[in-house]
């Protein structure tokens, strides 16, 4: 058997299934099962872009897709791939619902984080292991404010750096870009975008130019990035000068 390639994880999704788990049922989302007090897809959104910043691989694919079914038996009971979507693993995790139903926002989110990263831990490679567990603790201390770095860039005379954080409850994903000046050791900060979902935030991050104190940030070059950016304004443009200077 070939080896399977490790591929950087570019995606986790959840549904859920009014039966168990069967592979050529029509998923829908998560709430048409389990009603929720958040918004579970913005767990798994923070858990992903976590995993990535941390470079998670996958063995031979690149998206988690969690299919939630009603059982008593709480976790993931097993994964597989359809035969034609081999860019994910489909995961089957039981979630009681009379569990679930009784349990608080705070208490939901606790429990989702650790169902997730059980999921992720049942397809990823040994050698991933920490990293889902490192992602995880980071979800549990610091929820929706913690800062999850999606873009870089590094050259000689400064560094630029987009950082988000993602809600528990239906709302915008805040970003802010961090700039610094590697000359003068000044490091400086903005309002980056509110974006309405993760894939629109991470396409917006693509190309940087700095040139006489103005900073450009602009989208990817893809049909994606050009189908949403004008959402968003276009590029966006910083004068360094007028930014706010931070420490770090």
């Amino acid at each position: 058997m070939a080896k399977l390639i490790p591929r950087l994880i570019n995606g986790i999704r959840c549904f859920s299934a009014s039966h168990k788990y069967d592979k050529f049922a029509t998923f829908g989302s998560f709430d048409d099962t389990f009603p929720s007090r958040l918004a579970v897809q913005n767990i798994a959104e923070r858990y992903f872009l976590k995993l990535r910043e941390l470079d998670f691989h996958l063995p031979g694919f690149t998206e988690v897709h969690i299919q939630f079914y009603p059982d008593e038996d709480m976790g993931p009971k097993h994964s597989t791939s359809d035969g034609v979507h081999l860019w994910n693993r489909q995961v089957y995790v039981g979630l009681d619902l009379s569990l679930w139903l009784d349990l608080n926002q705070v208490e939901q989110e606790v429990q989702m984080i650790e169902l997730i990263g059980q999921a992720c831990q049942l397809v990823s490679a040994s050698d991933q292991s920490d990293k889902i567990d490192t992602a995880k603790l980071e979800l549990l201390n610091r929820g929706q404010s913690l800062s999850i770095k999606i873009f870089e860039k590094e050259v000689s005379s400064y560094s630029v750096r987009i950082v988000c954080q993602v809600p528990s409850i239906l709302g915008p994903v805040t970003s802010q870009v961090i700039y610094e000046d590697r000359k003068t050791q000044q490091t400086f900060q903005a309002e980056f975008v509110d974006a309405l979902y993760v894939p629109d935030l991470i396409h917006l991050c693509g190309i940087v130019i700095v040139k006489s104190g103005i900073l450009t940030i602009s989208p990817r070059k893809n049909d994606f990035a050009s189908s949403i950016s004008w959402k968003y304004g276009g590029p966006k443009r910083f004068t360094v000068s007028k930014m706010e200077r931070i420490e770090l």
